[in-house]
């Protein structure tokens, strides 16, 4: 099984195994975060107004999970 590693608002690492992962989401409004969507709940990175570490971040999430 393979798993994505991302942080918690706490700052804490969460394991989130990639065949639960429900949908990944980019939001720009006030900051910059990626929201991670599994069956086990909601997980949120934050980037602050870092726009091309978010966008780094975005397409590293993808090619892990094998999104196009």
């Amino acid at each position: 099984m393979k798993f994505l590693e991302t942080i918690t608002f706490m700052g804490n690492d969460v394991l989130i195994p990639i065949d639960r992962i429900k949908s990944v989401n980019l939001h720009g409004l006030k900051g910059y975060s990626i929201k991670i969507t599994s069956d086990d709940g909601e997980y949120e990175e934050c980037f602050a107004d870092d726009r091309e570490k978010w966008l780094l971040r975005y397409e590293m999430i993808k090619k892990i999970i094998g999104a196009k």
